[in-house]
């Protein structure tokens, strides 16, 4: 046997065929014919049948009536074939009561209201005064209209109910009778109002049930199809709400709809525990008080976003300030951590760049960290990724015990390796429900079905919510991308500047060199003849003046002096353009010959240079001459007058690179200069008394970078100096290795 499932959101509650008793209801065609009428129309008729007037004209209805008021009458009947979905209001007596008669359009079809009046319109003239107070309640202003309807309608209980992300329903304001349970802050779940009364009230904003055990009254008609009654205010309940009602104690209900930018935002509630129809004009005035508050709720949140706003602007305009002064990126953020976490409400923060990691607030460990990063990375392919519920859903899947509970994240670049973090802890929720949140379905044998049980309790009912982190807001996540824009603005800019400076450096750098050559090579003659004078005074003059032969001599050093410093400014031109192709290289040979030659120059015995075994590099042999005749030249030069030198050249494969280290126990240089050691012409304080031009290590450092090597100094002033220069691939070819140097 088949069992089938009712449930409340499949309920038609806008097709009920019913009315409540405080009104009756008259449905008319494009003819103005009556097709439709509640059959508690008796009352006005000469018949116990209102369905006998179905067919019949509504004029002829009208005359049925006294005629005391029937200009009211005559000019609906000639509004008629104007009317539209907004309704026509309109008041007259029928018969000695007092009725609201509301007109309108539904489809092609023609719909009257007349609802019962009491003829009082006494809180109309109250409108000021309850404007006023909306007004000056400022961020209360939910609590100040829950005073002023329950004033208005007096209900025993008038709450402001709003309806959360996750569709639930919490109370935020109240209003009620001293002796009554306060619901205030209780949580209602999602089904007490399903989706379509949700829809119900976003279009017709305000409902009444005056009793809910009064009688209900059939709308007569010749046809099957029910009369849509979305817009009806005296459309009767559906029989599970009316149990719903009065299982909470409440014998009269009303709500006005809170709609905050075209959404349900939530509802006024009210109830009563007596019987009582309030007036059509003193709802009016409690739902144009709503619409007031809503008013006054979305100006309060203007303002709050403006102060927002400006928290936003100001770290925006301080984060460009560093980012134009500072160079780093993550200089710039270090220095406004503490207010990104203030302006996103975070109790901790992360950065991460690659494998740098900027933490603040936060327990993470920066293995951590980068473990965490790829993590999420895989995890979601969104520019921005928010979960409060972070710790929860993984914790699993993390190596680590995570010290957070949610987290945002948004990638700085499109890579994907440029991410800020910001994290939440854990805050126990205790979450008090107006009774047990759990729908419960009954059964039915009569129609073999289960139907939605109305619940039993509305006691307080409380549940702990145990692992998560609040949620961010929109603002908050809305500050977060600015960060990441005004981030991106200032790499891009910096990018802009870098490229334009190394134009602009390509430019100076081929000036300088084509300048440099042109001064080598023009300067050669006018040189040659001041050496040639020289050489002159010293063969012809020399041997009889010791006078000219000393300025002869000077002339000459001077002249050597400047052609030795004019090749060295052309190799250093020449350093950064050589063009070759790369080879594996024996430097043995050269190396050899290097030593011999500076060995003789400085008079060193070459007994005092250790070479140990010398193995092949993969580059240029010409290039690798220059870098060692200054490397090897500048270890016999600088040790050449110490009274033990030691000098010792080896190589060796580290890390599938091949390292050459020169060793030397000569006189060293101070630690404070060793980062001016490669500028052009610059010269150790030390290094007065020995020859050179402060050229050499300019040039072996363009050689270096040209053969996409390194080099690294160690140096200690008296004690000597050490040079490492790594040179990439180390998958030397096998005939190669034989020829490397052993000896010493």
């Amino acid at each position: 046997m088949t069992v089938n499932q009712v449930l409340c959101e499949n309920e038609p509650i806008h097709l009920v065929g019913k009315i409540q008793g405080f009104g009756k209801f008259i449905v008319l065609d494009d003819n103005h014919q009556i097709i439709g009428i509640s059959e508690n129309t008796e009352s006005w008729l000469n018949t116990t049948d209102p369905a006998s007037y179905l067919g019949q004209s509504i004029s002829e209805l009208f005359n049925q009536f006294d005629q005391e008021n029937n200009a009211v009458l005559d000019d609906l009947l000639k509004k008629l074939p104007h009317l539209s979905t907004e309704k026509e209001i309109a008041q007259t007596t029928i018969f000695g009561d007092s009725y609201v008669i509301r007109a309108y359009r539904v489809n092609s079809l023609l719909y009257i209201e007349f609802e019962n009046s009491d003829n009082e319109h006494q809180d109309a003239l109250q409108l000021p005064s309850y404007s006023k107070a909306l007004n000056q309640a400022e961020d209360r202003v939910w609590e100040a209209l829950s005073a002023s309807i329950r004033d208005i309608i007096g209900y025993d209980r008038v709450m402001v109910y709003q309806f959360l992300e996750d569709a639930s329903g919490q109370v935020i304001a109240e209003s009620k009778r001293e002796d009554i349970t306060s619901y205030f802050g209780f949580r209602f779940p999602e089904f007490d109002i399903p989706k379509q009364a949700r829809a119900l009230y976003l279009k017709n904003h305000a409902r009444q049930t005056s009793n809910i055990d009064a009688e209900t009254y059939a709308i007569l008609s010749k046809t099957s199809d029910a009369f849509d009654l979305t817009d009806c205010d005296l459309r009767a309940l559906s029989p599970i709400h009316l149990q719903y009602l009065k299982n909470g104690g409440a014998q009269a209900s009303m709500s006005f709809s809170i709609i905050v930018q075209g959404k349900l935002w939530g509802l006024v509630a009210c109830q009563h525990g007596e019987a009582l129809h309030v007036d059509y004009h003193k709802r009016s005035l409690a739902l144009f008080l709503t619409e007031f508050a809503v008013n006054k709720h979305l100006t309060m949140a203007r303002e709050r976003d403006l102060e927002f706003d400006r928290q936003i602007a100001s770290l925006e305009l301080k984060l460009k300030e560093q980012l134009l002064i500072k160079n780093d990126v993550f200089t710039a953020l270090r220095a406004h951590l503490p207010q990104l976490a203030q302006l996103l409400n975070a109790d901790g923060l992360a950065i991460v760049d690659k494998d740098r990691i900027l933490l603040y607030r936060t327990l993470i460990m920066d293995d951590e960290m980068i473990e965490l990063h790829h993590f999420v990375s895989n995890k979601t392919g969104k520019l921005l990724f928010e979960d409060h519920r972070f710790t929860i859903k993984y914790e699993d899947e993390i190596a680590f015990p995570i010290p957070f509970a949610g987290l945002v994240r948004v990638d700085i670049d499109l890579s994907r390796t440029f991410s800020i973090y910001a994290f939440r802890n854990e805050v126990v929720v205790e979450e008090e429900w107006a009774g047990n949140p759990e729908k419960i379905m009954q059964y039915d044998a009569g129609e073999n079905l289960f139907r939605p049980s109305p619940r039993q309790s509305f006691d307080a009912w409380k549940k702990q919510i145990h692992g998560t982190a609040p949620a961010w807001s929109n603002d908050e996540l809305f500050a977060l991308k600015r960060i990441r824009q005004i981030v991106r603005e200032s790499m891009l800019r910096k990018s802009e500047e870098i490229n334009s400076l190394n134009q602009e450096l390509i430019q100076l750098n081929n000036a300088l060199d084509t300048y440099s050559y042109t001064v080598t090579h023009d300067l050669r003659n006018p040189l040659a003849s001041i050496k040639l004078t020289g050489q002159f005074l010293q063969l012809k003059l020399g041997k009889e003046n010791d006078l000219a032969a000393r300025s002869a001599a000077n002339i000459l050093d001077a002249v050597d002096v400047m052609e030795n410093l004019m090749e060295k400014i052309l190799e250093f031109s020449r350093a950064k353009v050589y063009q070759y192709t790369p080879e594996w290289v024996d430097v043995s040979t050269s190396i050899r010959k290097i030593v011999t030659e500076y060995s003789d120059r400085f008079q060193m015995d070459p007994i005092n240079i250790e070479i140990k075994n010398l193995l092949p590099v993969y580059g240029e042999k010409t290039l690798f001459h220059q870098v060692f005749a200054n490397i090897v030249g500048n270890a016999i030069k600088y040790s050449s007058k110490t009274q033990d030198p030691k000098i010792c050249i080896e190589s060796q494969i580290r890390n599938d690179n091949i390292q050459y280290t020169i060793r030397d126990n000569g006189i060293g240089i101070d630690v404070a200069e060793l980062a001016h050691i490669y500028d052009v012409f610059k010269r150790m304080s030390n290094s007065g008394s020995f020859e050179g031009s402060g050229v050499g290590m300019a040039i072996v450092k363009r050689i270096i970078e040209r053969l996409n090597a390194s080099i690294e100094v160690e140096s200690e002033i008296g004690k000597g100096t050490t040079v490492h220069l790594t040179f990439p691939n180390a998958e030397i070819p096998v005939e190669l290795l034989s020829h490397s140097t052993k000896a010493g």
